[in-house]
This record gives C-alpha cells, sequence and structure tokens, in this order.
C-alpha cells in the first residue's frame, strides 16, 4: 500500500535562506510540492520568481513556480534594506545562470486558490518564507479557502525583540497588515520567528564540510554565504525543517495579534502566559531540537557515502 505524500504550497521571496529551505524540500521523497508562489521581500517579485527557477535548476526539479505580489496590502513595494548579505542577485552575486524555464501565466494568489478548490478539507499545508501578502490576498478573495488548509506555517515574527525595528521581524514588517488577516483568519498557523531560529546558528564545522561536500548543489549553497559575517542564521530552512518535521519544535498554543501601527509596526503581541483568556490563534514555536535540526539537514545536504 503506497504511503500518500504531504501536500504543500510554499510562498517565497528567495534570499539565500529560502534557497536552502528550497532545496531542503525538493529533496524530501515524502512531500508533493503543488507549486512555489513568490513574492517582494528580500527581493522584487520578478527576482524572486528567477531566483526561483535557478534553484530548481541547481536540485534538477521542475516544480510550477507562479509570480505573486509586488506590493503590500498597504500598496508598499517592500525592500530589504536590513542587510546585504543576499547581494545584488538575492542568491549571493554568485554568478549562477538565469534558467531556461519560465514561470506560469497564472499569478500566485489565483493558483493558491484554484489549488486549494480541488482539494478536500485539511489536506494541503502552505509553507510562507516571506511577508503573507499572497495568501492574504487569497482570504480576502475567498475566506472558504480556510477549510482547505491543514496548516501554515510561517517564518516570520518576533516577541519582544526585532531585527528591523526594536520589536519587529522584516517579514511581518513589511506587510503586518496581511499577518493580521492570516492571524484571524481561523487557519492553523505555526509561527516560526526569530526567538528559536537564532539560538541555533549554522554549526561551524558543517559549513566547513559543505565547500567540500560530494553534492555540487551542497557546495553551490555554500558558495552563497561568502557575504555573510558573523552567525549564519538560516532562519527559512529553520522554519522549512519545523514544517517538515515538527516534532523537533516545542510548540505553545497562544493568542497572537500583529501591530500595524506605526512606532510598533510588525509586533507580535503574543500572550504566553493566557492573560488574555482569547481564544489561541498560533502555534508559537518556543525552542528547536537543534541536535535534531542539523542532523536532518546533514543527512540532506552532507549524506554519507554508501560503498
Amino acid at each position: 500500500m503506497a504511503i500518500s505524500r504531504r501536500k504543500l504550497i510554499i510562498d517565497c521571496d528567495p534570499g539565500i535562506d529560502d534557497a536552502f529551505a528550497l532545496a531542503y524540500a525538493m529533496k524530501q521523497s515524502n512531500i508533493d510540492i503543488h507549486g512555489i508562489t513568490t513574492v517582494t521581500g528580500n527581493v522584487h517579485v520578478n527576482d524572486a520568481t528567477r531566483n526561483v527557477l535557478i534553484i530548481e535548476d541547481l536540485l534538477g526539479c521542475s516544480i510550477p513556480v507562479y509570480p505573486g505580489e509586488e506590493e503590500t496590502l498597504s500598496g508598499q513595494i517592500p525592500m530589504n534594506e536590513i542587510t546585504n548579505c543576499h547581494g545584488k542577485d538575492g542568491l549571493g552575486d554568485i554568478g549562477l545562470s538565469p534558467s531556461n524555464r519560465k514561470a506560469e501565466n497564472k499569478k500566485a494568489v489565483d493558483f493558491i486558490l484554484d489549488t486549494l478548490a480541488n482539494e478536500e478539507e485539511k489536506t494541503v499545508d502552505i509553507v510562507c518564507l516571506g511577508p503573507l501578502t499572497n495568501l492574504a490576498q487569497a482570504l480576502m478573495k475567498n475566506p472558504d479557502i480556510v477549510k482547505r488548509v491543514r496548516a501554515v506555517f510561517s517564518m516570520g515574527g518576533s516577541v519582544l525583540c526585532g531585527n528591523v525595528t526594536p520589536v519587529a521581524e522584516f517579514n511581518y514588517w513589511v506587510d503586518p497588515e496581511a499577518a493580521e488577516i492570516v492571524y484571524q483568519s481561523g487557519l492553523q498557523v505555526h509561527m516560526i520567528g526569530l526567538n528559536p531560529c537564532d539560538s541555533a546558528p549554522l554549526p561551524k564545522d558543517i559549513r566547513e564540510r559543505m565547500k567540500s561536500a560530494e553534492l555540487p548543489e551542497t557546495r553551490l549553497l555554500e558558495r552563497m554565504l561568502h557575504n555573510w559575517s558573523g552567525d549564519i542564521v538560516l532562519y527559512d530552512f529553520i522554519a522549512m525543517a519545523a514544517a517538515l518535521s515538527p516534532d523537533i519544535v516545542k510548540w505553545l498554543h497562544c493568542r497572537v495579534d500583529i501591530s500595524t501601527t506605526r512606532v510598533t509596526r510588525g509586533e507580535c503581541v503574543a500572550d504566553l502566559v493566557d492573560a488574555w483568556k482569547k481564544e489561541k490563534n498560533c502555534f508559537y514555536a518556543e525552542e528547536i531540537d537543534k541536535h535534531q535540526l542539523w542532523e536532518l539537514f546533514c543527512n540532506t545536504f552532507l549524506p554519507v557515502c554508501k560503498t
């Protein structure tokens, strides 16, 4: 009897850590990626779309790619100015050639809506690695898609810290209105934010092993990191690993609201002690088992040669 594979939609804005996340997902045999959607975030949506196709070529994949939203819900075009670690092209400026393949003509929001309309209830997971603009737009067009989605795993947010303001993480700061729509939609949202990810930087010995890895895609991924100074935190890879292996995470079911006001824009107000007694709308990643996390990474990108 065949074992059913998990159905996935991946929404992203590559970005080097998105590249790691996508490569990791593409190498798993137990998931069925229906499609990959793109959004403006780390780079403009056009560059994000180009980068997904490049990553697919590196991995020998041909998953349909659907370009998404250029602007946030408030009409802004976000660009990641908090770090230049991604380079001008988003993939470390290591000279990767564009793909000969093209993205699909269908837009990301329409793909999400059409895909979910044809699936049974609670059978599709959505992994969001950038701003939540595409998913929010889909929810505004058809709130009933909540019934079709099993869970959403979002790399974004933070509690009592930030990386673009004192209180806000980049993805939610870019489009807090979208994040608030997703969190208030009734979807089962899993938040993998700065707090657990910052405690799990890429171990230096693993990076050294990547430089001479047997797999060429592993060596290329390592080369993308050449401009990244200090601790390397692969936020999107961590989020993808948490989505595909939720048991490596300690989750707390709690209430989360997203601020859309000026000074605290993008802040996650998380009721970790249930003080409000409000309906819980989020599974918050409190801790990640770092040993298991990097074991999953090594099994995928640094497999032991079998003779």
